[in-house]
């Protein structure tokens, strides 16, 4: 029965997340095709701002445009750096990956087959003291860890909610799953609603559309206050 469970759990899990990665790379390859137009516009303004810094160079002194030029070029090498070096990194990381995914799972077929004897065995070998210190601390764990988990379930619906109502009224495609994709980030400590949010709002108040860009930003300004108020 433990084997049996353990091997169902995984088999949704890897199917679950396989489906999520089905579904993000249909919805980037059909945003690159309904916005080729924007990719070029902004190829553009690119090949505009590198005429503007050439024409620009011409007119200050030689030494400063001469910084300038490496400034802008060694920000271009670093970026396709870092892309080369993770893809690199990814290739070298993916087979430790799978060798230590099938021992995780055999692994964990072991353990929870043997579970009770497992618990036991530790036991045994241990005194008193040490096992009333070992209950505490797990019922103190499963409460409180229980508790943030809830905690941050209910943040990442409610943000959820407020990013699917918004994208919906700002009518962008699949806002449900642009929604999904925001409230997850939201999660991570560093990245947030507003990775995606802010540059996207400021993006479409660029080039003009003034509607899509400032209800983003203001959507941002919502979620924030809200999110910290409930925090």
């Amino acid at each position: 029965c433990a084997l049996f469970f353990v091997i169902v759990i995984y088999i949704v899990v890897i199917a679950l997340l396989f489906m999520a990665v089905l579904k993000i790379g249909t919805f980037v390859s059909d945003v690159a095709a309904n916005n080729s137009g924007i990719f070029n516009r902004i190829g553009n303004i690119f090949n505009e701002m590198l005429l503007m810094l050439k024409d620009v160079e011409h007119k200050i002194p030689a030494f400063l445009g001469e910084q300038i030029s490496n400034v802008f070029n060694g920000l271009i090498k670093g970026i396709t750096g870092y892309i080369s070096n993770f893809a690199k990194n990814t290739a070298k990381a993916a087979p430790m990956f799978l060798t230590t995914s099938v021992v995780t799972v055999i692994a964990s077929c072991y353990i929870a087959k043997d579970f009770d004897r497992f618990v036991y065995s530790i036991k045994s070998v241990l005194s008193q003291r040490y096992k009333y210190a070992i209950s505490e601390l797990r019922l103190l764990l499963k409460d409180n860890v229980s508790k943030l988990l809830i905690g941050y379930i209910k943040l990442l619906l409610i943000t959820f909610v407020e990013l699917a109502i918004g994208l919906y009224l700002l009518r962008v495609k699949n806002s449900l799953i642009v929604a999904a994709v925001i409230a997850l980030l939201d999660l991570l400590p560093i990245l947030g609603t507003g990775t995606i949010l802010i540059p996207w709002g400021v993006y479409y108040l660029f080039v003009a559309n003034y509607y899509l860009g400032a209800g983003l930003l203001i959507m941002y300004a919502i979620i924030l206050l809200i999110r910290n108020i409930i925090e």
